[in-house]
This record gives C-alpha cells, sequence and structure tokens, in this order.
C-alpha cells in the first residue's frame, strides 16, 4: 500500500500529489483544484522508484518506501525499511544519505515510519520499532552525524507518519489493529524545540 505523500499546489495542474508504495512505486496525481477543493485528476503516472545508479526497484525487500518529506516538487528524502536507508532525490540526481549504524540494525519490518525536517532544516526519524516496546526508537541529524532519542507510545499504537506543521512542530499518525478491536488512528503533536538528542519525547493527543 501506499506509505507517504506530499502535496503542493502546481501552477500547471492546480494541485498536485506524490505518493511512494512500501513495493518501490511513486504514483503521481494531478488535479484541477487547490488543496482544499481538489476538483478532477488531471494527471496520474505510476513508476517504479529510481535508484542512485539509475535503475528501477522491482521488488518488496529493496523497495519497501515507508516515509518521505519533500522540500520542493523536485526535492524530496525517502526512507526505506527491510533494507534500512535513506536516499534523497535531487531532480535526476539520487544521493544516499549517511543513516545511523543502530538504525541499520532493526529487524525488516520495524523500520523508519515517521520523516521530517525540524524547522532548522534537519531530518528528525521515528521507526516502527518492536511491538511489545513502550518506545519507538527515533533519531535527529545533529553537526556530527544524527543522535538517538525516544518517542512514547502506548495503548498498541505505532507509527505510521510524520508531517511537519506551519507552526514549526510535527504531527504524529499512528495506527492500531488486531482482529479482536478493528483498525484505529490517532493524531498527536510533537514539540518541534523537545526533539534533541537523548529526549524522552511525549507526545500530545489531539
Amino acid at each position: 500500500g501506499f506509505s507517504d505523500l506530499c502535496v503542493w499546489r502546481d501552477p500547471q495542474v492546480g494541485t498536485r500529489l506524490l505518493a511512494i508504495s512500501d513495493q518501490g512505486i511513486e504514483a503521481t496525481l494531478g488535479f484541477t483544484g487547490s488543496p482544499g477543493d481538489l476538483g478532477e485528476v488531471a494527471i496520474l503516472r505510476l513508476f517504479a522508484i529510481r535508484t542512485p545508479d539509475g535503475r528501477r526497484l522491482i521488488d518488496k525487500e529493496s523497495g519497501d518506501a515507508e516515509a518521505m518529506v519533500c522540500d520542493s516538487p523536485d526535492r524530496r528524502v525517502i526512507g526505506f525499511e527491510h533494507q534500512h536507508r535513506l536516499w534523497s532525490y535531487d531532480g535526476e540526481t539520487v544521493a544516499v544519505l549517511p543513516f545511523p549504524t543502530a538504525a541499520r540494525m532493526l529487524t525488516p519490518n520495524e523500520g523508519i515510519e515517521g520523516l521530517a525536517r525540524l524547522p532548522d532544516g534537519r531530518l528528525f526519524m521515528i521507526a516502527e520499532g518492536a511491538q511489545a516496546d513502550d518506545r519507538s526508537p527515533a533519531w535527529v541529524e545533529t553537526g556530527d552525524g544524527w543522535a538517538p532519542l525516544s518517542v512514547r507510545r502506548g495503548d498498541g499504537f505505532q507509527v505510521t507518519g510524520l508531517a511537519s506543521l506551519p507552526d514549526g512542530n510535527l504531527l504524529l499518525l499512528e495506527r492500531f489493529y488486531t482482529p479482536e478491536r478493528g483498525a484505529a488512528a490517532r493524531l498527536s503533536v510533537i514539540r518541534a524545540a523537545a526533539v534533541r538528542p537523548d529526549a524522552d519525547l511525549r507526545p500530545q493527543a489531539i
């Protein structure tokens, strides 16, 4: 399924949406209206995500894209799990970004689910982590690389997305599922000022 998306105003179409899937697919949709009133679909494209050497991802293990932050329509960073890593896209250029060693050691399906930029431009990412844990592992960029921190969780919810808000704070999306209780989701706010090395963040549910 589709894991993350970005939306922006497009002067040629109206609104453009880019989504990534956990099978290595990018979907681009153009709408005739504004983000608040999308209107009709004007563009629809599906294609495989490119690798740094110009190939296309073709399988779940290498193409499990789970998180994305878009700096512009042509510049974005994608986080993958199974083969845990970050790739940056700038026009036609694809580059491998530094990645914390501890995050590479996560199990295949417990990788990065939330990725966002802080107001000062640094990347902040949150991993799903083990189901039984009461905290999700997270990392924030520093001048020397990446520093660890953690994000509190509870009630069986797990991280599934992260986005920057207009005020600079962060919006956290979490999901819940058991066969007995069904599915649920919740939104919380993480204060950007609290995101620092070794912090133990407590998102505020809204």
